[in-house]
């Protein structure tokens, strides 16, 4: 999992939080009340300019984790939608754009593995303040959590925090699959690092939310 600090979560402009705020009118007070027949959430709202706000926040988000999934790290496949609720929007709208909750993630992680998964222990009214049961990449410390066998690559499962197995069962990362996975990824940054050149390449490309000329 990669650590990341507070500093790679989106900052809103003004005028973006103005465009957030008018979102809370049309969906509800909290984010909490579907949208019409289609069930749409607010982070699904089709408005030019909340696509144009998603947009910018997919660029920040790739940059910070260099075009890696934050879960389990492999680097993110170009045709991938590649931006993932922490907590679900599909069961906590209140989050959809909090620049905390909004991570860079491969389809397995987000999809097959992670899906709808509530992390919530105990809620907060403050992100921060907030209980999960599984690791959160901003929040906690990754390296805390976390511990490796002398390889780097198989987990040191006795000496992983109560919340780091959680999460390493929820991805089932011990399988011999994702040992390779990580082996490779590790190869692949050690010897063929993105540079900051193609990483931009990479962002601008694949950021998704991408505003309709």
């Amino acid at each position: 999992m990669i650590n990341l600090s507070f500093n790679s979560a989106y900052q809103y402009t003004p005028d973006q939080k103005r465009v957030i705020k008018s979102l809370k009118k049309k969906y509800g007070k909290k984010f909490q009340k579907p949208f019409g027949k289609s069930k749409k959430m607010v982070w699904y709202d089709g408005q030019a300019n909340v696509i144009a706000i998603k947009h910018e926040i997919s660029k920040k988000v790739l940059w910070e984790s260099r075009f890696r999934c934050t879960f389990c790290g492999k680097r993110l496949e170009g045709s991938s939608k590649p931006i993932d609720h922490f907590i679900p929007n599909s069961k906590y709208p209140q989050y959809s754009f909090h620049p905390l909750n909004l991570l860079s993630s491969c389809s397995y992680c987000n999809s097959d593995s992670k899906g709808e998964f509530d992390p919530i222990v105990t809620t907060h009214r403050k992100y921060t303040k907030i209980v999960f049961s599984i690791v959160h990449p901003i929040v906690d410390n990754v390296v805390n959590e976390f511990r490796y066998q002398p390889d780097g690559v198989n987990f040191d499962l006795p000496n992983c925090s109560a919340k780091a197995k959680k999460l390493i069962d929820l991805f089932n990362w011990t399988t011999l699959e994702h040992q390779l996975s990580r082996s490779e990824q590790q190869t692949i940054e050690l010897f063929n690092p993105i540079s900051d050149a193609d990483l931009l390449t990479l962002v601008n490309q694949c950021a998704t939310y991408r505003p309709k000329k």
